[in-house]
């Protein structure tokens, strides 16, 4: 079984099914490497997969040279899972490793929430589009990507994982701040958020909120923040878990678990000073 060989076929199949281009990298990402891994062996079984997670999790990450996390490894376990799945489908193999194998354990590790004080430093701030970028972010806990996704022409309108689209809300004081923005747009560029180069990217929209973090006092800010408290607060106002996975286009629950994870000691602490079930002693 000549992997780099299947692996070219996978990339087709993929593409095939209409994958996103990032989702289409990254199992092909995964699966070289892998076949690197294991060289000329043209039988894999499941403790060659274990052999090569082992070895993921103790190669430090050739760009920080420091240990990979245990999402990092998780993560390739996911993407070598379906393409041992398409290569059983393909009758390449029967049947797949992976029946053999149970996925690596990532322990949740909660993201500090931004306390109120902090939201409020961040938010007094001049410059339109950070205001208006800032307030988008804590009204719909967008992902990063789905945030320069938006259009002027519907920015409710995001583009989520898997190609996925759904519209997100936001309040009046939100809606307010990107009218203000947008009427100090001079260009034709039909995205929402723009720089002085152009239409803003991932990388752009990091940079920016680690300035904003940095003069507001707040270190490590990043915008994966804003969706964790996004979570927080709507799990502590009482909003349901399934509003939630649509609002922040998950489908799957445990996504809600991990995210709400930052807060649960918050949560659990008002619902037992709402509830005060000794109060009746």
């Amino acid at each position: 079984m000549d992997l780099l060989t299947l692996l070219e076929d996978w990339h087709l199949s993929l593409r095939a099914a209409n994958k996103a281009p990032r989702t289409i990298d990254a199992y092909v990402e995964a699966g070289t490497k892998f076949a690197k891994f294991i060289g000329d062996k043209t039988q894999v079984n499941h403790r060659d997969i274990q052999r090569y997670l082992v070895h993921l999790a103790d190669t430090p990450h050739q760009r920080t040279g420091k240990r990979v996390t245990d999402s990092y490894v998780a993560g390739h376990y996911r993407r070598l899972q379906q393409f041992f799945r398409w290569l059983e489908e393909e009758g390449e193999i029967t049947p797949s490793p992976f029946h053999r194998l149970k996925p690596p354990a990532v322990p949740v590790k909660p993201v500090p929430l931004l306390e109120d004080s902090e939201v409020r430093r961040l938010l007094n701030i001049r410059d339109k589009r950070s205001q208006a970028l800032l307030r988008v972010l804590l009204d719909t806990g967008v992902r990063v990507s789905e945030l320069v996704s938006m259009r002027r022409s519907n920015p409710a309108l995001v583009h989520g994982k898997g190609r996925k689209e759904r519209t997100v809300y936001w309040s009046d004081s939100t809606e307010l701040a990107l009218r203000r923005y947008l009427r100090t747009r001079t260009d034709n560029h039909e995205a929402l958020w723009v720089g002085a180069k152009g239409p803003l990217t991932t990388s752009g929209v990091r940079q920016i909120i680690e300035k904003l973090g940095d003069d507001a006092g707040i270190s490590g800010l990043h915008p994966h923040m804003f969706r964790h408290l996004f979570a927080h607060n709507w799990m502590m106002a009482g909003g349901s878990e399934g509003d939630l996975m649509r609002l922040c286009g998950w489908s799957a629950r445990e996504m809600v678990l991990r995210y709400g994870a930052s807060g649960a000691d918050k949560r659990a602490e008002k619902a037992f000073r709402t509830l005060n079930v000794s109060a009746r002693y």
